[in-house]
């Protein structure tokens, strides 16, 4: 019923004009996770966070997804909390775009990778009509929320979904795509702007003020602005829809050029980690991620396996520069570099 109401309301429009790819961009960015992410020597924040809360998860996950990459049938995990974050994201994008509202909707209707009428195991609003609701509501407060602002540009397209690659100069290689990077024309100001949901009660700043996902991606703002003082401090906007609440928060952040300079640390301190578990042939496993999302983790009374359970080879498949070629960035970087733009600007 549900399909049948959005199809007839879609039916009567031309959403074909409107569509300025957030879909292209992220079926690109989907198309990158499928063949690059199974590569132990290719981290993002999300694989980090994998290491830092399991390391045993981040190798199994490692090895499965190289098990079967080579014959694409990969198919990354989802749940309905996942399409919930990911029609949202989409939505508060297409809002940022000017879409029309049936073009928003018709966005998300193709994000929502769940069955349409899907319903949240435990009873919380997250159905793809609370998606819609939500993103209603939004479109009545942006302006208000977000006065003077609007998405930046790059290259004559919008700066959504941006993707960047660094070569860490290790052997390693960081993949990074950030929400949407905002520009206000009167104060030459540039924020990146992160979307998040969350279900909690108690939506607090300590959940997204030291994360440093944002900080990464804020390297791409040099290249972006015109004027690299537009980009000598710079804010981090949280946006976060409380679905429990059934209500929009937004968080503010100032960061600095220095807190960059953390952030490079954290991922090579994070990369001989992952090197002193691979000379070891030890992968510490942790209690805290046995369950995920209200289940028991996919590896949970299975994870003591050889590697070979979950690899033919029995080891971590290693991304190539080639392979890398094969698929599109908006930015690359080499660490060497980024380091000596941050000496001189600082």
């Amino acid at each position: 019923m549900i399909k049948d109401k959005l199809s007839n309301l879609l039916a009567s429009h031309d959403i074909s004009a409107g569509i300025f790819s957030t879909l292209g961009a992220k079926q690109r960015k989907k198309d990158r996770y499928l063949h690059l992410m199974r590569g132990i020597n290719i981290v993002s924040y999300s694989t980090f966070n994998n290491l830092h809360t399991c390391e045993r998860k981040f190798a199994l996950s490692k090895l499965e997804q190289a098990s079967v990459s080579e014959n694409g049938d990969f198919i990354p995990y989802t749940n309905i909390d996942l399409a919930f974050g990911k029609a949202i994201e989409t939505g508060v994008q297409s809002i940022f775009l000017q879409k029309t509202k049936e073009e928003t909707f018709f966005d998300m209707f193709l994000a929502w990778d769940m069955p349409l009428n899907a319903a949240h195991p435990k009873g919380s609003p997250k159905s793809f009509v609370d998606a819609i609701i939500a993103i209603e509501k939004f479109k009545l407060i942006k302006d208000q929320i977000f006065p003077g602002w609007e998405i930046a540009y790059f290259k004559g397209k919008p700066a959504i979904e941006l993707a960047m690659l660094v070569d860490m100069e290790t052997g390693h290689f960081y993949v990074g795509h950030a929400d949407i990077i905002l520009y206000h024309p009167k104060e030459r100001r540039y924020r990146v702007l992160e979307i998040k949901t969350s279900g909690s009660t108690n939506i607090h700043e300590a959940m997204y003020k030291n994360s440093d996902q944002a900080t990464g991606y804020s390297i791409m703002l040099d290249s972006i602005a015109a004027d690299k003082e537009e980009t000598a401090t710079f804010e981090v906007f949280y946006l976060v829809f409380a679905s429990t609440l059934d209500s929009w928060k937004l968080f503010e952040f100032t960061k600095s050029r220095s807190m960059r300079a953390g952030w490079i640390n954290t991922i090579l301190l994070d990369i001989q980690r992952v090197n002193i578990y691979r000379e070891a042939g030890y992968w510490p496993k942790r209690v805290g991620s046995c369950v995920e999302y209200y289940k028991p983790c996919k590896f949970f009374n299975i994870c003591d396996l050889g590697f070979e359970h979950f690899n033919k080879e029995g080891d971590f498949d290693i991304v190539t520069k080639e392979d890398l070629d094969k698929h599109k960035f908006d930015f690359k970087f080499k660490l060497s570099e980024i380091i000596q733009t941050q000496k001189e600007l600082v």
